[in-house]
């Protein structure tokens, strides 16, 4: 029997949903894939926490990207018997409290596509479990490209903001895939 993480994430859940193999390579073994689009969207996202950077790129966003009041907060909350861990990329509180999400890539986003993203929804169910309340949400697209030596960089367009919001419809579904998975993968490492 191996013991589970204390805490349901949105990356963890995703795994999950992709099979017992995904979930035991990247949770168990400890296992991570990181590529240069995934180092790439993490140099973004730790420059725009800091609060001086001589990097370009980074400098670049920060002219075009919403500042958050918080970067990167850690949000425990138990939704029921299932507890919930969230780490969206900023959220700004107050009379509108809104989550924001930053995505890197080659791949554009949409309003329908960032109106559909589970990861949004995820975060929107443990804020509605914590504060009662559905916040909104940005969900903010810096388009990158690879260059001719391969390496990934900005296009040099403006970051898109998407606005979007959630209804108690989509939290309460989403519940009901996060303690589909919880369960889940409680059973298999009771079973290993």
């Amino acid at each position: 029997m191996i013991k589970t993480r204390e805490h349901l994430s949105w990356s963890q859940m995703v795994c999950w949903e992709k099979g017992e193999q995904e979930y035991y390579r990247y949770y168990i073994l400890g296992q991570r894939m990181n590529n240069r689009y995934t180092d790439f969207g993490r140099k973004i996202h730790e420059g725009l926490e800091k609060k001086e950077t001589d990097d370009k790129e980074v400098e670049f966003c920060r002219l075009y990207i919403p500042t958050p009041a918080i970067h990167e907060p850690i949000i425990k909350v138990r939704c029921e018997k299932l507890p919930i861990l969230i780490k969206p990329d900023g959220i700004t509180r107050g009379k509108n409290p809104m989550i924001d999400e930053y995505k890197t890539g080659k791949s554009p986003w949409t309003q329908m596509k960032a109106d559909s993203h589970g990861q949004l929804t995820f975060y929107d169910m443990a804020w509605y479990w914590r504060y009662k309340k559905i916040p909104e949400n940005r969900l903010i697209w810096i388009p990158t490209q690879e260059d001719d030596q391969g390496q990934i960089r900005l296009t040099g367009k403006i970051p898109q903001v998407f606005k979007t919001k959630r209804t108690i419809n989509d939290i309460v579904e989403m519940y009901g895939r996060a303690n589909d998975a919880w369960k889940g993968i409680q059973n298999f490492c009771r079973n290993l």
